[in-house]
């Protein structure tokens, strides 16, 4: 449903908590408005604005990217769209990152369009980045060619992008800060935890910044490494793509990325490596010690809602969590690079 105004003003739309989808309001001439509050669910509301004035407040050195991973198809209570829709329509938003995992299991295209509808409905993804996940070529072999071509198709085919998006890695520079953000595919190679050589290779030149006054900035899905002492399934190529990062001829600020759920943050070697709570819904401590989050239904810790600050200038990274998390795992992930 959608909602009009017959003097073309704002109208702000109703969520409907029995469907859990939102309207979206346009004016009398069939332009989209900005998209209101009222499309966030109530309880997420106070903390989603209050981020939005804590990043709105901000001076122009920081540049701040939304960050959601891991929401598991029917595990995610499909609250974190409209978060995300309304802080990149109303906040000093660069960019919106999906990490990976879109689906449950096996690969399953059901999970992924219903996860990704309300993103796609608002009819504009030029903000919107996405990853591929292991989850993303579990099952039948025909699953990595189906879950690539709806990423590509989605999200990226109408960007310009360096790299080989249609396999879900590729870059893209901001000369004006002198920022490359690259994004790659942890699964590329068919297999759910490894690269392709080929991929590697590409890292290897993409890391070969303009000059050294540059920063990079990575973006993937599964850990490059032991995270705490736990070996991830990807770590022989994981080392060899952190190697590739390391020589990188500018500042490296970190790789921030998904997959095992929790939230954590550790300097391997000189690589600032940070891993995003999960935004299924679901109480899972995947290592003791590290994660343990209390995830209650119709309350605010059902979602897990990431939003990252740069600040080229100062070389200060700050997270901010709209939702689930550990406040003291938190804490260290504002740091100095």
């Amino acid at each position: 449903m959608s909602v009009y105004s017959k003097q073309g003003s704002i109208i702000d739309t109703v969520y409907d908590s029995d469907s859990q989808s939102a309207s979206q309001a346009y004016d009398i001439s069939g332009h989209k408005l900005i998209y209101p509050i009222s499309n966030v669910v109530s309880y997420y509301r106070d903390a989603t604005q209050a981020v939005e004035a804590e990043i709105s407040a901000l001076s122009d050195d920081w540049e701040n990217i939304v960050f959601l991973t891991d929401p598991h198809g029917s595990g995610n209570k499909q609250h974190s769209q409209n978060i995300a829709l309304y802080l990149i329509s109303n906040a000093k938003i660069k960019m919106l990152v999906l990490g990976g995992d879109y689906s449950n299991g096996y690969w399953s295209k059901t999970e992924y369009d219903t996860y990704m509808a309300g993103l796609l409905a608002y009819g504009d993804t030029s903000k919107i980045y996405a990853l591929m996940g292991n989850h993303e070529v579990a099952g039948e072999s025909t699953a990595v060619v189906e879950s690539k071509a709806c990423i590509y198709d989605d999200f990226l085919d109408t960007k310009t992008l360096n790299g080989s998006p249609e396999n879900t890695y590729y870059y893209i520079d901001d000369p004006k800060r002198k920022v490359r953000w690259l994004f790659i595919n942890t699964s590329d190679s068919g297999s759910s935890f490894s690269m392709s050589q080929t991929e590697i290779a590409w890292i290897a030149q993409s890391v070969a910044l303009p000059d050294s006054t540059w920063q990079l900035v990575v973006f993937g899905h599964v850990t490059l490494a032991k995270i705490a002492g736990v070996t991830t399934q990807n770590e022989t190529n994981g080392s060899s793509v952190i190697s590739a990062i390391n020589n990188c001829n500018g500042t490296v600020v970190g790789y921030f990325c998904g997959h095992q759920h929790i939230d954590y943050c550790e300097k391997i070697g000189s690589l600032q490596h940070m891993t995003m709570l999960c935004d299924k819904f679901e109480n899972v401590n995947y290592y003791d010690g590290i994660s343990v989050t209390n995830r209650v239904a119709d309350t605010s810790t059902e979602q897990a809602v990431s939003v990252i600050s740069f600040n080229f200038k100062e070389r200060l990274v700050a997270l901010r969590r709209i939702g689930a998390g550990k406040p003291s795992i938190l804490e260290t992930m504002q740091f100095l690079y």
